[in-house]
C-alpha cells in the first residue's frame, strides 16, 4: 500500500476529499428515503474510510486524516439532506451541527487506531517478526 505523501495529487484529492464528499452526499439523501439504506450507505462509507489511517507515516497524520475523512463526509451527509428537502428517517441532533462531533471524534480514533495496527505489522514485517522497542534514555540497557 502506498503512503499518502507518495500518490499523486489527483488521488491525495480523490482519497481525502472526494470519496468522504461523494459517500457522505449518498448517505445524506438515503437519510431521507428509509433507515435501512441509511443504515446501509453508513456501514459502507465507514468501511471505505478504515484504510486511510494505514496511509500515514505518523499518527499525527492519520488522526488528522481520520478528522479530515470525517467531517468532510458529515458535513457533506448534512448538506444533501439539506437539498433534499425529506424529513430524516434517523434521529439527527439539534442543532445538525451537533453531528459533526459525532462522526469526526470516532473516525480520528479509529484511523489512530489502524494507523498503529498496520505500523506494528510495517515493523513486524520489516525486521523478520521481530518488533524493536525503543529503550527510554533513563533506563539501563540490560544485556
Amino acid at each position: 500500500m502506498a503512503y499518502f505523501d507518495e500518490m499523486s495529487r489527483s488521488r491525495q484529492g480523490w482519497e481525502s476529499v472526494g470519496g468522504a464528499v461523494v459517500a457522505g452526499m449518498l448517505t445524506g439523501l438515503l437519510l431521507g428515503v428509509n433507515v435501512w439504506a441509511y443504515t446501509a450507505a453508513t456501514v459502507v462509507s465507514v468501511a471505505g474510510g478504515i484504510p486511510a489511517g494505514s496511509q500515514h507515516r505518523t499518527l499525527g497524520g492519520a488522526v488528522l486524516r481520520g478528522c479530515t475523512g470525517g467531517l468532510t463526509w458529515s458535513a457533506a451527509l448534512l448538506f444533501a439532506h439539506e437539498l433534499a428537502g425529506r424529513p430524516a428517517t434517523a434521529a439527527l441532533p439539534e442543532p445538525q451541527v451537533a453531528f459533526l462531533p459525532y462522526c469526526f471524534l470516532p473516525t480520528a480514533l479509529a484511523a489512530a487506531i489502524v494507523w498503529l495496527v498496520a505500523n506494528r505489522r510495517r515493523a513486524s514485517t520489516e525486521t523478520g517478526g521481530v518488533v524493536e522497542r525503543p529503550v527510554p534514555a533513563d533506563r539501563p540497557v540490560s544485556p
